[in-house]
């Protein structure tokens, strides 16, 4: 399956490469595209070379960038890249930081430098890069260099023990990142991450061996980076690091949680990076109490959404002989009682279907007035019986007719309706109801939440009050 749909809403690639278009104007991609009889163009993602020339090809139509790969060297994936960099800028942007005005490090920037430079040309911001090895170094220089970008990305040799040291001691840092080895030393690139990827997925991107894996693997470079990120904590606002295997993320909240001894406390978000058939993770931690360090996981977001308006189901008890078209006309009396419109779908002895809606959440605090309704009638020649006693079975609305042809369609009280909506209020609560009769006296009723501002928690109440009414048509 595609996590494209979950790739971020700013990301440029949200929309597959015109790769027909591509090869009309860059010659070096024409070069090792697929052009086939029929004109379509096609790109062999299991061919190393072949997404290299891509990658550099979309940088210099895209960006205008000039950047050369290395053979062999890891490949950078363009639509992960920027999920990295797009999260990062919102985590910025709630925090009112943003274009020229920021400056960041890429910790490890590799041979391409493509973080920064992209951070640059695509954000506007200045970018500090820091790489250890002495040959990634120089490539990422002519980078950088064939770009005319020398003021706004500053390039320094990695510290032997340190992480952020070379660049936070000479400027001001806004946030650091990394994209570190995700593997082991005795981990091969090759067949480390197997396990955690789809059949059908392309093979892991192959890269040098410093590219690809570090002692103790990524779990022990990132609590490294915690640890010197504590020392550093009045000078950094915020740092973050990809992380490339889930089953890492847990032990890395863990190493999270368990820092406040002797140290100073972080506050911590993980989100997910999702792109074609991988999935990759990010982190971000602060030690500033008043920087805002939002939620913004897409696949979270929809799993909340998903489970919001996953249905309910709950059975009740009605009057011996009564069946759904019978329950229908209770549930229309009862909910008019409380100002929430009911429009019919499909209702027969045996099954129905119908919408309530609301502008308003008179279902809630029923008790309390039933009482100061009694209280009211004390005194009067009301008999308090009437009030507390309603029939067992309340009569069929009067506006409400069961339509007796084969559709079994039943019309609602349309006028009701039209008043409701010329109000023009926010809609509180809106949910779709599915009943079946059962064995007995028995009703299998299932509620699903369409829309609404008032929430699921909602939707219990009305469940709630539903019950209740049922429970004194039946008397029990």
């Amino acid at each position: 399956m595609t996590l494209n749909p979950f790739l971020h809403p700013r990301n440029p690639y949200k929309t597959r490469p015109d790769f027909k278009e591509l090869a009309r104007k860059d010659l070096e991609f024409r070069g090792v595209a697929k052009i086939e009889l029929s004109g379509r163009v096609s790109v062999d993602f299991g061919d190393r070379d072949t997404v290299r020339v891509l990658t550099e090809s979309l940088l210099r139509q895209d960006f205008g960038l000039t950047v050369r790969i290395p053979q062999g060297a890891l490949v950078p994936t363009l639509p992960l890249r920027f999920n990295y960099l797009l999260w990062i800028e919102d985590l910025l942007l709630a925090n009112g930081l943003a274009g020229s005005n920021v400056v960041g490090l890429d910790v490890g920037t590799g041979s391409t430098c493509v973080y920064p430079l992209l951070a640059a040309k695509h954000l506007g911001w200045c970018m500090f890069a820091t790489e250890k090895n002495e040959e990634s170094l120089v490539r990422a220089r002519e980078n950088v260099e064939a770009n005319g970008m020398n003021d706004r990305v500053k390039l320094l040799p990695a510290g032997p023990d340190s992480f952020f040291g070379a660049a936070v001691n000479a400027e001001k840092v806004d946030f650091t990142m990394c994209n570190p080895p995700f593997y082991g030393e005795d981990h091969s690139a090759e067949h480390g991450g197997e396990k955690d990827r789809d059949a059908s997925a392309p093979l892991p991107p192959a890269g040098r061996d410093h590219e690809m894996c570090i002692e103790g693997g990524e779990v022990a470079l990132v609590r490294a980076m915690l640890e010197e990120s504590s020392l550093l904590c009045d000078k950094v606002a915020v740092f973050t690091c990809m992380i490339g295997h889930k089953s890492n993320v847990k032990l890395l909240k863990k190493h999270l949680l368990e820092m406040g001894d002797k140290r100073p406390t972080p506050r911590f978000v993980f989100t997910e990076f999702c792109q074609g058939r991988t999935m990759r993770w990010g982190v971000a931690w602060t030690f500033r109490p008043q920087f805002l360090l939002p939620d913004v996981s897409l696949l979270k977001q929809r799993h909340q959404e998903k489970k919001k308006h996953a249905p309910m189901t709950f059975t009740l008890d009605l009057p011996p002989g009564d069946d759904c078209k019978r329950l229908y006309s209770y549930v229309v009396e009862w909910m008019k009682a409380i100002d929430v419109i009911v429009k019919a779908s499909k209702v027969s002895e045996d099954r129905c279907s119908f919408t309530i809606k609301t502008f308003h959440q008179n279902w809630k605090n029923q008790r309390r007035k039933r009482r100061e309704k009694m209280r009211l009638i004390v005194g009067s020649d009301v008999n308090a019986a009437d009030v507390t006693q309603p029939a067992l079975e309340p009569p069929m609305p009067k506006k409400t007719k069961v339509v007796s042809d084969d559709s079994d369609e039943m019309e609602v009280d349309q006028q009701h309706e039209d008043q409701e909506q010329r109000k023009q209020g926010e809609i509180q609560l809106c949910c779709r109801v599915f009943c079946e009769k059962a064995d007995g006296d028995k009703m299998n009723l299932e509620v699903q939440m369409i829309d609404g501002v008032a929430g699921k928690d909602e939707v219990h109440q009305v469940i709630q009050y539903i019950k209740n009414r049922a429970a004194r048509c039946t008397g029990k």
